[in-house]
C-alpha cells in the first residue's frame, strides 16, 4: 500500500514538473516568429508569468472581478440587475436559495410560466407556492449568467422589488465593502 501511495507521490511530483516546462522563441531567415518546447540553436528561453495576468483582457481572471455599488434601504442592500435585458432592482438575500422575480417582470422579460413546476417556498411571511422558471439571461454589470433557477413570487406590495439569491450569486465569490458602498463578485474557479 505504501509503495503504491509513493509511486502515485511521484508520478504528481513528476507531471508538475513537467507542466512547468520552458518555452523558446527564436525569428527564422524569413523573419517568422517561432516558440517551441524544444531548444534551437540561437533561441531565447520565455519565462511564463501570472496566468491571472494574462494581456488579453477575454483570458485575464482579475479583469472577471465586478464591483457592484449598491444602497440601503431599511436596512437592506438593493442593486440594479438585469433580467433577459429588463432592469429590476433587486434585495441583496444570500440566505434565499433562489432569486425571486416579482410577476410583473416576468411578463416584462417574456418569461412564461407555462411549463413551470409549482414549488413550496418558505419565506418571511410563511409558506407559498409558486412557479419555478429558468431566466435566460441575468447579469449586474460585468457578472453574467445563463439559466439562472428563479421562483416568481411578488416580496413587496408594489411588485417592485426582487430577491437576489444564491442561484445567482452562488457562482461567485462575493466580498461586501461597506466603507465605499460596494458588493465585489469574482467567479469561482
Amino acid at each position: 500500500m505504501q509503495s503504491k501511495l509513493l509511486l502515485t507521490a511521484l508520478a504528481l511530483i513528476l507531471i508538475s514538473i513537467s507542466a512547468q516546462a520552458e518555452v523558446y522563441k527564436w525569428t527564422d531567415k524569413k523573419g517568422k516568429l517561432h516558440f517551441s518546447d524544444h531548444p534551437v540553436q540561437g533561441a531565447e528561453v520565455q519565462q511564463g508569468g501570472n496566468v491571472s495576468r494574462v494581456k488579453n483582457q477575454t483570458y485575464n481572471l482579475a479583469s472577471l472581478r465586478t464591483e457592484i455599488p449598491y444602497s440601503l434601504q431599511h436596512g437592506s442592500m438593493l442593486v440594479e440587475a438585469l433580467v433577459n435585458g429588463k432592469t429590476q432592482t433587486f434585495v441583496v438575500d444570500t440566505g434565499a436559495s433562489f432569486v425571486t422575480i416579482p410577476p410583473q417582470l416576468a411578463e416584462r422579460a417574456n418569461i412564461s410560466t407555462e411549463r413551470a413546476k409549482l414549488i413550496q417556498l418558505q419565506t418571511a411571511n410563511g409558506v407559498i407556492t409558486a412557479p419555478m422558471v429558468d431566466i435566460q439571461h441575468m447579469s449586474i454589470l460585468s457578472a453574467e449568467r445563463q439559466q439562472v433557477k428563479a421562483v416568481i413570487a411578488p416580496i413587496d406590495a408594489q411588485g417592485k422589488l426582487g430577491l437576489l439569491g444564491m442561484s445567482f450569486l452562488g457562482a461567485f465569490r462575493m466580498n461586501i465593502d461597506h466603507d465605499r458602498r460596494m458588493i465585489i463578485l469574482e467567479p469561482r474557479s
